[in-house]
């Protein structure tokens, strides 16, 4: 080994001697110089996205500054401003949109052509970087249009609503196509709730102020197209006939076989309108070979619409921060879908005491000692637990009761009320609940009660849940069921 690191610099000192005459000679860069240039390539190449985010935008400037006029004056300039517009309460436009305000239309005649390219342009430019940047699928209206040329629309058509909560306005959604797909009728877009919450047995529906637009709540285009690919077919409002058309029909008067009764009593009918089907189908109706893939079709299509999905990405990235050790922020978070709202307590009251001689002992049980369920099933106090809940409607009492026993238990305890953006304070209910709903998505671990719609969903596929009373728990109103 000594011999070699003697051969070596000796070779080493021979080519030094001949590289600096070499370069005495010579007006090539030095050794230094051209490591110095190796570094700043290899810095360029790791900020190589910026980089072409720039270069796209200094040719979206060149395309869109104004040219020059005949008398080589260029057009007279008009400040825009730039601003993200979310449609909220009354509006019915989509998510995201970028407008130009405070152009001058009169000033000149090529100004307003002008001011729609570049918002188109940087609408393009948006959607293709969030592509890139978040791997996140965004099929546009072309795309959705090329896919629908191979599946018109059948003649006969459904209507149907939603009702009640966030959670059971998306299974609303999944009833009303199941219904149609099985009557060979083209369902139409329903419009959602601000807020569903139920303060009696009656059902909640969509009505006046309270009503809000599809796209205002999940992503529209990619919704239809995710259908469409699964070969549904669905209408938005403006495609289908005036709602004076349809007929009318009630649920709760056709028996238990809602989808025979339909067809038989009412198939002759091109255009059908029914009430919330939620629930409606019993179980001896379903197929699970032909209804399950229509069914997971439409829960895969409901995604959050784009704002929605910024407060998702916000919040998570927030609990990780939050739950930080040493500085150091956390790379998973456990999620408790706890239910001590005032409407969820009156409503387990009245399910406990249903006269019909079944024991319901599954609502509010083990709520106020979560603590003690969330040890049998080992979940960590060194992951932060972020609790779930509409606190707007729980008692005060109550909630310091089980928070209190969470953190005395040693559970680092985050909430709504620590990480929702500041935007996100003044929304409406269920919007509210959408996004904690697919908080819960990027949980490491989920715990919720057994009878609520939401508990379980968002860890079916990977079996990661837990219900306060076991690992084995049943979505309520459904025949299905998941053990972990």
């Amino acid at each position: 080994m000594g011999r070699y690191r003697i051969g070596f610099r000796g070779r080493e000192a021979r080519s030094t001697r001949s590289s600096l005459h070499d370069r005495s000679q010579s007006t090539s860069p030095s050794r230094c110089t051209q490591s110095s240039l190796r570094a700043i390539l290899a810095r360029l190449r790791s900020y190589r996205i910026y980089l072409l985010v720039g270069a796209i935008l200094l040719v979206l400037l060149k395309l869109t500054w104004p040219r020059a006029g005949p008398g080589g004056t260029a057009h007279p300039e008009h400040p825009g401003e730039l601003t993200p517009q979310w449609s909220s309460k009354g509006e019915t436009s989509p998510s995201i949109s970028l407008r130009l305000k405070g152009l001058d239309d009169a000033s000149t005649s090529g100004l307003p052509t002008l001011a729609k390219r570049f918002t188109e342009n940087l609408q393009q430019l948006e959607h293709g970087l969030q592509r890139l940047l978040k791997n996140r699928f965004l099929p546009s209206r072309d795309d959705l249009s090329k896919l629908l040329e191979n599946l018109p629309p059948k003649q006969q058509t459904l209507r149907f609503k939603v009702c009640n909560g966030f959670a059971n306005q998306r299974l609303s959604v999944v009833y009303g196509v199941l219904l149609a797909q099985r009557l060979g009728r083209t369902p139409v877009l329903p419009v959602l709730m601000r807020d569903g919450v139920q303060r009696s047995d009656a059902t909640v529906l969509a009505h006046g102020a309270n009503k809000v637009s599809f796209e205002d709540v999940y992503d529209l285009t990619f919704f239809l197209y995710e259908l469409a690919k699964a070969g549904i077919r669905m209408l938005e409002p403006h495609e289908a006939p005036r709602p004076s058309a349809y007929t009318e029909v009630s649920l709760g008067a056709l028996g238990a076989n809602v989808s025979g009764a339909l067809a038989t009593t009412y198939g002759h009918l091109q255009h059908l309108s029914i009430d919330c089907p939620l629930f409606k189908m019993s179980p001896g109706e379903m197929n699970q070979r032909l209804d399950e893939p229509i069914i997971w079709a439409v829960l895969d299509a409901l995604r959050p619409s784009h704002l929605p999905y910024l407060y998702v990405e916000t919040m998570q990235n927030a609990i990780k921060h939050l739950g930080a050790v040493n500085g150091k922020p956390a790379t998973r978070y456990n999620f408790l879908h706890l239910r001590l709202e005032n409407d969820w307590v009156e409503h387990c009251k009245r399910w406990s005491n249903i006269p019909d001689g079944v024991v319901r002992d599954n609502c509010y049980n083990n709520t106020e000692t979560i603590d003690v369920q969330l040890r049998l099933f080992a979940f960590s106090t060194n992951v932060p637990l972020y609790v779930a809940s509409y606190w707007n409607d729980v008692e005060p009492e109550r909630a310091k009761k089980v928070m209190g026993r969470l953190v005395d238990a040693g559970y680092r305890v985050i909430t709504s009320n620590d990480v929702f953006p500041e935007a996100m304070k003044a929304e409406d209910r269920e919007i509210r609940a959408l996004v904690e709903y697919y908080v819960g998505f990027g949980a490491s671990r989920g715990c919720g009660p057994p009878t609520t719609t939401v508990a379980t969903s968002p860890w079916r596929h990977t079996c990661r849940c837990t219900s306060y009373r076991g690992c084995s728990h049943t979505t309520a109103g459904a025949a299905n069921t998941t053990t972990c």
